[in-house]
């Protein structure tokens, strides 16, 4: 009753995800209002522009940095030319559905193809996926920000908000969707991500990586 209460979602927010919704009653009232924050403090457009959707009252919204991705987005300006084209990071989820999606595309690869490449995964820390994979590959526990020196490509499940630091470090990323779900990538509908629905498809989607040319104005005020 005394102070201010600032929520603070610290990390991406996804369209689907109905902790964020927030509807008005018959009268256009904000439902539970004697229960909501003072203000929230919002780290970039996209998430500014997704509340907004979801009904949130705009004077309530205050842009602030994004210091959790301070390290990446500083990075992401640096002009990084040490990656080289046939290493792909793998990087596994905390869900088990879509790391069994991850590794079956990879296990689908021919294995002739599978030699132009060489691998590298890097698993959630709270979840193993190097079980599933029968593809050869090394595994690392470096972060993000430290592999964009050497790598150039990843492909990622449909769940994780990794994805968002990689596409800020310049990586060219396939997102492997699960069967029969919908898109659940907080870069859904991003032109510079290549969304694979057919796991038999993989081959092509790895030879088209290169193609991809990013949009730095999008980047640039995504937090």
């Amino acid at each position: 009753k005394k102070s201010k209460i600032i929520a603070v979602p610290h990390s991406t927010i996804r369209y689907w995800d109905l902790r964020y919704s927030n509807d008005l009653d018959k009268n256009k009232k904000y439902l539970y209002e004697n229960f909501q924050p003072d203000f929230y403090a919002i780290n970039g457009n996209d998430s500014f522009n997704k509340l907004k959707i979801n009904g949130f009252p705009i004077n309530k919204m205050k842009k602030v940095e994004a210091l959790r991705y301070s390290s990446v987005v500083k990075k992401s300006f640096n002009n990084l030319n040490g990656q080289k084209n046939n290493k792909v990071l793998i990087v596994g989820d905390y869900a088990g559905e879509s790391n069994f999606s991850l590794a079956s595309a990879l296990n689908n690869i021919n294995k002739n193809f599978l030699n132009k490449f060489s691998f590298t995964l890097k698993e959630h820390p709270l979840r193993n996926m190097s079980n599933l994979l029968k593809i050869n590959f090394d595994e690392t526990k470096k972060s993000i920000s430290d592999l964009s020196t050497d790598y150039r490509f990843a492909i990622v499940s449909n769940t994780t908000s990794a994805v968002v630091d990689l596409y800020l470090l310049d990586f060219k990323i396939i997102c492997v969707l699960d069967e029969n779900k919908i898109n659940h990538s907080p870069l859904k509908g991003n032109p510079n991500v290549l969304f694979l629905h057919d796991k038999s498809l993989l081959i092509d989607y790895l030879e088209k990586l290169d193609k991809i040319n990013f949009l730095d104005t999008k980047k640039t005020d995504f937090f």
